[in-house]
């Protein structure tokens, strides 16, 4: 492992996803679980700079919070909130594609952006049994997205109804 890639692991801006396993690398074994990681490449942020534009037309990339705060915005309307150890553009190894939204650094914030072309070769190398738990691994965090989703547009209608017409 060269020095630039074992300063990655041990940079403190990454310390807090080495502590607690991100729900897209849980049951990774713990070799595999740092090898992923130095797939990709830390990148740190000023509060309001974008990570990533829903304006741009294809991105092969993933991307890990790995410190401070991040806000998924789509056509400006605030999403969610993510933290270190959450995932955003999961499926970035299965097709080019438009980013789902925008990504801003709400607060100083390093995420670790993974490459589709780099992820697929690491997993070449491995036994099919770790990319069987990735997809389950991507599963999960799809359903919990779509929960969360849910609980959302709920949420939604409830003030909605609740809200006094204003036509009357």
């Amino acid at each position: 492992m060269d020095s630039q890639k074992n300063d990655l692991l041990h940079h403190q801006r990454v310390q807090q996803v080495l502590d607690v396993t991100p729900l897209l690398l849980r049951k990774f074994p713990p070799e595999d679980f740092r090898e992923f990681l130095l797939c990709g490449k830390l990148e740190e942020y000023n509060a309001g700079d974008t990570i990533v534009s829903e304006k741009d037309l294809f991105v092969n990339d993933g991307f890990l919070v790995t410190d401070g705060s991040v806000s998924l915005f789509k056509e400006d309307v605030y999403i969610a909130k993510l933290q270190a150890g959450d995932f955003i553009g999961e499926t970035f190894l299965f097709k080019n594609r438009a980013p789902s939204g925008t990504l801003i650094a709400t607060r100083p914030a390093a995420v670790i952006r993974f490459e589709r072309e780099t992820v697929l070769k690491f997993f070449e190398g491995r036994p099919d049994r770790l990319f069987k738990i990735f997809i389950m691994n991507l599963i999960d965090l799809q359903n919990q997205k779509l929960i969360y989703a849910g609980k959302k547009l709920l949420y939604i209608q409830r003030k909605l109804i609740h809200q006094p017409n204003e036509d009357n």
